[in-house]
């Protein structure tokens, strides 16, 4: 009985270490996202700058982007990046 204690203990905490390990990664990968999110913001904001000398919109940008996106839900993410980046071109 106590080996199958130790044993079934042992599984519970490789588990969680692996769980551990995966939210690591997780991390990780989301400190990268927010990264580049940051920096597509500032260039979004450099061209409002350019939107407010000469409008420059191209209608088919967001079409080419999603179009190279095979998965629905990272299209439905670009679609607020989208909106979101529209809203900072807004602001004066």
């Amino acid at each position: 009985m106590k080996k199958l204690e130790e044993t079934t203990n042992f599984i519970f905490w490789k588990k969680l270490m692996d769980l551990k390990k995966i939210r690591k990664e997780i991390d990780l990968v989301d400190t990268e996202i927010i990264t580049l999110l940051e920096k597509r913001f500032e260039i979004v904001n450099k061209l409002k700058d350019l939107k407010l000398k000469k409008d420059v919109t191209d209608e088919n940008r967001e079409e080419e982007i999603l179009n190279k996106i095979s998965s629905n839900i990272i299209k439905n993410i670009y679609l607020e990046i989208f909106k979101n980046s529209k809203e900072i071109q807004k602001i004066k």
